[in-house]
């Protein structure tokens, strides 16, 4: 994110960071990677797409409580729609807890069960580590990211 900026109110008066160039009552500061934590986090959202081989999903933001819910009628929906080869890319996600992880396990063994193909595409390593921690990821089908995608 070097170079970004961000808009900060500072009281006049109120001497600024170095690295800061004053512009009346707003700043312009250049941010830095550590300030990317100071961020609002990007409202969660589901991409989706199909090509020849297959349909993918590919949520954005954090997969939990809050969320799993929109990915599992994301996924349901294309399953209705008669796909035979669900990838689930989880590449955009900044998070993953337990709800996303037995959403996963729910779908792989549905897969299983009714006779269709259901993959996921890895992503960052805060949530490859649920997996990784669970044993999942000896038993899940790894795909390749999508066309594209």
């Amino acid at each position: 994110m070097p170079g970004m900026c961000v808009s900060v109110y500072e009281p006049r008066g109120v001497s600024a960071p170095e690295r800061t160039r004053s512009r009346g009552r707003v700043d312009c500061r250049i941010l830095t990677d550590l300030d990317s934590a100071l961020l609002p986090p990007e409202p969660f959202r589901c991409d989706t797409g199909r090509d020849d081989a297959a349909a993918w999903v590919r949520p954005v933001g954090e997969l939990d409580l809050d969320t799993a819910t929109e990915v599992e009628k994301v996924l349901a929906d294309m399953r209705a729609d008669g796909c035979d080869r669900l990838v689930l890319d989880l590449r955009g996600l900044r998070f993953m807890d337990s709800t996303g992880l037995r959403l996963v396990i729910r779908w792989d063994n549905a897969a299983k069960e009714d006779g269709f193909e259901f993959a996921i595409v890895p992503g960052v390593e805060v949530v490859d580590r649920v997996f990784r921690l669970t044993g999942m990821d000896e038993h899940l089908t790894v795909a390749d990211p999508p066309a594209g995608a």
